[in-house]
């Protein structure tokens, strides 16, 4: 398969017979080729001059073109997990070609542009030339770990993933504003100030509002989620650190810790339901399909259910341990908890006071986010010099397999899971980034 520039096409040179064919047409300035060698086989080019990604079917003959703003020349391409890496010639960076799905997941910083690039498959190694610094970019790639800089935003916290999962709200602690993150072009499209403080986001993806959670002037924080347009405030309790959002009853959960408490938010009138007082909450996790909140209270290291029909306590479950993060799994009717005193990972049936799985830890653990289609999920640290996630896999039996640990910068408390794209979303505080990891 060759690419003529000049004609904008892709044509084939068949071997034996020395013929050639017309295959597809491309972008303009068309510069490489590579064969993905999977299934179904394909070829993609790279369009330099029109700024474009053509992706060609050779069994139909179909194209799929994709936007690359920052230009795109050399490309290699990694046949088992599916993904292709693009350099960039407007900007520094390797562009990450998901191929499975036929869209970007992000790119990778080379601090030059790249101008050749390779993959070494056994250690998942990608080695791109840097074209003015005379040197080459090494940095591994295993499972599609992905960071975007944020340069002007100071300590990246909470993360809220659109329901599209194109784009993530991401809260900045320090400089009390949110940012509206494209996760395909890691470009920051919107930005808007807050409150004091801000920690956590969350998402009421049927009216499309973004809750943002102010723990320093005890606020909640109502914008627009497309645009980041402000749409109210609303005063909680004190010291608010987490949100949950359940659109199926339009009730939104906030954790009050230093008043021991949960505000209860109507989301259709965005405005306060009631109050409910739990000891220490540090977070939340919702199951829309029984409609009940689970909340991790460190303090009385216990687990406090909470009927969201009634806003009433529904159950407590005591826990061996101290937890801090929590996920529910509602298929499965489980929800998992991270034991910072015993550095562990726990998974409770429903209803059921004994553990059902738990996995050691390497350092104190702090979030745990889990995507309930896949089962796969990530644990981050809660010690601030920790530079890495785990990434781990819920079995039917509510055991664990531990996947592999990520580097994603130190002080990466926070998380999220887009759940269309299967992808786990991680800000470090330390190097002010969001990182994209793509999950099995």
């Amino acid at each position: 398969y060759v690419v003529s520039s000049g004609r904008n096409e892709v044509v084939s040179f068949n071997l034996s017979s020395q013929t050639l064919a017309d295959v597809a047409s491309i972008g303009n300035g068309a510069r490489h080729i590579a064969l993905t060698g999977d299934s179904p086989n394909r070829v993609v080019v790279t369009n330099d001059f029109s700024n474009s990604v053509t992706i060609i079917n050779l069994a139909t003959l179909t194209t799929t073109t994709l936007n690359a703003p920052n230009g795109a020349d050399p490309i290699v391409v990694n046949p088992v997990q599916h993904l292709a890496f693009i350099g960039q010639t407007a900007q520094s960076g390797v562009l990450v070609l998901d191929l499975s799905r036929n869209q970007f997941i992000g790119s990778v910083p080379t601090g030059d542009i790249a101008g050749g690039i390779s993959y070494y498959p056994a250690t998942f190694n990608v080695v791109a030339t840097r074209s003015n610094l005379s040197s080459i970019a090494k940095f591994p790639y295993s499972r599609g770990i992905v960071s975007a800089a944020f340069p002007a935003e100071f300590t990246p916290r909470g993360l809220g993933v659109l329901p599209s999962g194109n784009s993530a709200i991401v809260a900045n602690q320090d400089s009390n504003s949110v940012s509206l993150l494209n996760l395909q072009t890691q470009i920051v499209s919107a930005r808007q100030s807050v409150g004091n403080s801000p920690v956590a986001v969350g998402i009421d993806g049927k009216r499309s509002v973004a809750y943002v959670v102010n723990s320093g002037d005890n606020t909640i924080s109502l914008l627009d989620a497309g645009t980041l347009s402000p749409l109210g405030k609303l005063v909680v309790g004190s010291k608010p650190v987490a949100i949950g959002i359940d659109t199926g009853l339009d009730i939104g959960v906030v954790a009050n810790r230093s008043s021991g408490s949960l505000t209860f938010i109507n989301l259709a009138t965005q405005s306060i339901l009631s109050t409910l007082n739990v000891p220490d909450p540090l977070d939340i996790a919702i199951d829309s399909l029984v409609h009940r909140a689970f909340i991790a209270s460190p303090g009385t290291k216990a687990v406090y259910v909470i009927d969201l029909a009634t806003q009433t306590l529904y159950n407590t479950v005591t826990t061996l341990g101290t937890p801090a993060g929590i996920d529910v799994m509602p298929a499965s009717s489980a929800f998992l908890v991270t034991d910072a005193s015993n550095n562990r990972l726990v998974s409770y049936q429903y209803g059921i006071a004994s553990e059902a799985g738990a996995i050691p830890l390497t350092s104190m653990p702090f979030r745990v986010r889990v995507n309930p289609i896949t089962f796969e999920g990530v644990i981050t640290s809660a010690d601030p010099t920790a530079n890495f996630v785990m990434e781990f896999n819920v079995n039917t039996n509510l055991t664990f397999t531990p996947i592999t640990t990520v580097t994603v910068g130190a002080d990466s408390e926070d998380t999220a899971i887009d759940t269309t794209n299967n992808r786990a979303i991680i800000s470090s505080r330390t190097l002010n980034t969001v990182s994209v990891l793509q999950l099995p």
